[in-house]
């Protein structure tokens, strides 16, 4: 009987101390991220990891994909990266706010060109969610997201973002980013399911039948995971207009 009080009691330190600690971790990890320093993930396309130390004085060291950082003193700092790749990522803008060609279009244009990426794969949409990315611009943007002690990843609000700014010299100009966020804010207005089926029937129309790579070429068309996850499957979708 003591023996399972004891080890009950334990086991509830253990979680208490567990918690603190992951406190005292997120707050200091906060702290070094308010200076500007990265605080671990993967970087953009466009951009490298720079190892300083303490001083942030330059270590003359490039971090590559998977490597980090030695000792505990030592920093790492986001910094833009090759020529080439600061063009191709002004082109994407480009081509999003002065063209106005969607996300896929830039996808399509990027690959018949032949453009290489950080990944040595394919360009995906995914890899056009660079638009939102304030390190274009010189700023480092820490805790969007909190994934503390295994629990479910939530997103946090803007005003518990860590922001630093001004860490370089902005590789995109600032008017054509803040454009692009205001595109982007258009684009993720919700579409009416009527919205979204209206817009598959006139694919249908065009082409005589539908399939996913008829979509991905159609211009304005929302991706086939929408369709799937507001309908339940892309063939339901289909089913629904005929």
């Amino acid at each position: 009987m003591i023996a399972s009080i004891v080890k009950n009691l334990k086991r509830v330190m253990a979680a208490e101390y567990s918690r603190e600690l992951s406190v005292k971790v997120h707050a200091g990890a906060c702290r070094v991220a308010s200076l500007g320093f990265k605080q671990g993930g993967a970087i953009s396309y466009g951009l490298k990891r720079e190892l300083v130390d303490e001083n942030r004085c330059s270590r003359g060291i490039i971090l590559g994909s998977g490597q980090r950082k030695h000792l505990q003193t030592d920093r790492v700092l986001v910094q833009p990266g090759p020529q080439h790749e600061q063009q191709i990522v002004a082109q994407i803008f480009r081509e999003y706010v002065v063209r106005r060609r969607s996300q896929a279009s830039i996808v399509r244009l990027l690959n018949k060109e032949q453009v290489s990426n950080h990944r040595g794969t394919p360009w995906s949409e995914g890899m056009i969610r660079i638009l939102s990315n304030e390190a274009y611009i010189g700023n480092s943007v820490y805790n969007r997201k909190s994934f503390r002690l295994k629990q479910v990843m939530k997103k946090n609000p803007p005003e518990l973002w860590v922001r630093a700014t001004g860490l370089y010299e902005p590789i995109v100009d600032r008017s054509v980013f803040f454009k692009a966020q205001e595109l982007l804010k258009e684009q993720y207005v919700r579409l009416s399911d009527e919205h979204l089926l209206k817009k598959l029937r006139d694919a249908l129309a065009a082409n005589g039948k539908l399939s996913v790579s008829i979509m991905a070429a159609t211009e304005g068309m929302p991706s086939p995971p929408l369709y799937a996850y507001r309908f339940g499957s892309l063939r339901e979708a289909f089913r629904r207009v005929g």
